[in-house]
């Protein structure tokens, strides 16, 4: 079962608290947030706003070698070099993102507010397999 589903014009809700026990959420591969994936590829080169210089374009998943490479923002890394192959053990995480659409409270005070409120996907990387000696951001 999949979380958040939005079908024929019908919003489902889950409750917080079934994630992970009841509801699980699939990430951008179709595989469960939180289960232990070998992510391999680049830095992504897509002109999309959102990507970043932590912006790993995957071309591969579990060794089997992707159809479309998919971007995913790369949370323990500042910046990936360009060029470099990347090899990453790790999973899928995530959580809201963005600024709630506007209310009664906004509005009286003339805040303009334009990003939405959305859940983002990101790699947490537990293992660095190529580069070896790649710095990951420590808490």
């Amino acid at each position: 079962m999949v979380g958040f589903v939005e079908a024929a014009d019908e919003l489902s809700a889950v409750q917080y608290s079934n994630l992970g026990d009841r509801v699980k959420i699939i990430g951008h591969f179709g595989i469960p947030i939180g289960q232990y994936i070998i992510i391999e590829g680049k830095r992504s080169k897509t002109d999309n706003l959102a990507t970043t210089s932590n912006t790993l374009s995957v071309e591969k998943l579990n060794g089997k070698t992707l159809k479309i490479p998919a971007d995913i923002k790369l949370d323990d890394i500042d910046s990936l070099n360009e060029g470099v192959v990347y090899v990453l053990k790790g999973y899928e995480t995530g959580g809201m993102i963005g600024i709630p659409p506007p209310n009664e409270i906004a509005r009286r005070q003339g805040g303009q507010m334009e990003f939405g409120l959305r859940f983002q996907v990101s790699f947490k990387i537990v293992e660095s397999v190529t580069p070896g000696n790649l710095k990951l951001k420590t808490l």
